[in-house]
């Protein structure tokens, strides 16, 4: 039940809708329910990016599911409720980003059309080429290990760089699971109780824009 205005007292200090949540309740008889919906890539165009290098379309599965049960313990007396829902996706992405070129790399900056200057002399290195002795160890290192390098041709920017030469198609996962159980016991036709247990896990694996080897 969804309140946006004019609700009792109780609620008196919300500053937004209410929202009231209520869980079913067994009953004499049993009954359940059941479902499931499933989604996958078979009729999924290719991302244009994907198109463009040469990859596949990255694969997609997506499946929901669950059910509910309740009925009686003890008839007229104590009753309980059960609900589950599961949810399982594989998504692959599709990341576009900007590394450094092969050039750049090798501290050839010649590509662009920036002047970079050696900040000891304060004069421009010749063909903005920056000579291998005077690169940071720290410096290269990082590049090294956390730059991947380039793995499609991507495009020019405004200043000649190469920009967009970066694609990869990661997956993404998710595995949710959420439970209910209620039971609820009558000891007089004006007196009645219940207990409640709700479970939820959600497990994410979300990748990253730059995944190095």
């Amino acid at each position: 039940k969804l309140q946006t205005s004019t609700y009792s007292a109780e609620f008196g200090k919300s500053l937004g809708g209410v929202v009231n949540l209520q869980i079913k309740s067994g009953a004499n008889q049993y009954h359940g329910s059941g479902f499931v919906f499933l989604r996958n890539d078979a009729f999924d165009a290719n991302y244009f990016f994907n198109n463009r290098a040469g990859r596949p379309k990255p694969d997609f599965s997506q499946q929901q599911f669950g059910g509910t049960f309740g009925g009686r313990l003890v008839r007229d007396r104590t009753f309980f409720f059960g609900d589950y829902q599961g949810l399982r996706i594989e998504a692959g992405q599709t990341y576009l980003s900007t590394v450094p070129s092969m050039r750049m790399r090798n501290g050839d900056f010649g590509e662009i059309n920036r002047v970079i200057y050696d900040p000891r002399t304060q004069q421009p290195f010749p063909n903005n080429v920056i000579p291998r002795d005077r690169w940071d160890p720290a410096s290269a290192a990082i590049m090294a290990q956390y730059y991947p390098e380039p793995n499609t041709t991507g495009a020019v920017g405004a200043t000649g760089q190469q920009i967009q030469n970066y694609l990869i198609n990661p997956t993404l996962t998710r595995n949710d699971d959420q439970m209910d159980f209620k039971v609820d016991h009558v000891l007089s036709p004006a007196n009645r109780f219940f207990g409640r247990y709700s479970y939820q896990k959600t497990a994410r694996d979300l990748p990253a824009t730059y995944i190095t080897a």
